[in-house]
């Protein structure tokens, strides 16, 4: 009997029609997953032009952009855990928001601080890393099975969608208001 009732409420989740509350739930998670990329590749542009004025060696920049994938490597391997015993979606937003502070900060340390820039763009790393994970997985166990491969599929192109959105702002923002500002807006994140 347990086994009727199982099929049962399976056949009428992947029956369900994709409503607003759907596209709601993955209009936040695609917009904020491109805003959580945003912050992690904005820092390529950042190191662009701080570090000549911070007169940098290959090493510091290169330090400071190693820091994000290996932060994310760590972030993937423990959050995913987390997701399972906390919930993914508490992961997925307290992720979020820690990626949102710790790039926003980034506007906040003082001239030639590459440890601290190091140690942020870490954090940001291991965030984003935290983020990815249950957003995979609430794409695939929200959507039903006639739209998943196509609905998941498409939900790996917002990443590249907050490549652009950093080069956009950079190239557009950065002779305004300045790195600083530039790197203030990865508090939002937050917003979302």
């Amino acid at each position: 009997m347990t086994t009727r009732n199982s099929d049962e409420l399976l056949s009428a989740y992947d029956d369900a029609p994709l409503n607003r509350r759907y596209w709601t739930t993955y209009s936040i998670l695609t917009v904020g997953i491109s805003l959580d990329y945003f912050d992690f590749f904005i820092v390529a542009f950042l190191i662009a032009v701080v570090g000549p004025q911070w007169h940098m060696t290959y090493g510091q920049s290169s330090m400071i952009l190693l820091a994000g994938g290996v932060g994310g490597i760590v972030g993937a391997l423990v959050c995913g855990s987390l997701g399972d015993v906390w919930g993914r979606k508490t992961i997925l937003v307290g992720c979020s928001f820690i990626c949102a502070v710790a790039a926003g900060s980034i506007a906040l340390i003082p001239d030639g601080s590459v440890v601290i820039f190091t140690v942020l763009r870490f954090i940001v790393g291991f965030a984003l890393g935290g983020t990815v994970t249950p957003f995979n997985t609430l794409l695939v166990e929200t959507t039903p099975t006639r739209y998943r491969t196509v609905l998941s599929s498409l939900g790996v192109v917002f990443p590249t969608v907050g490549g652009v959105l950093a080069g956009l702002a950079s190239a557009t923002l950065m002779g305004a208001i300045g790195w600083r500002g530039v790197a203030a807006l990865g508090m939002a994140p937050a917003v979302i």
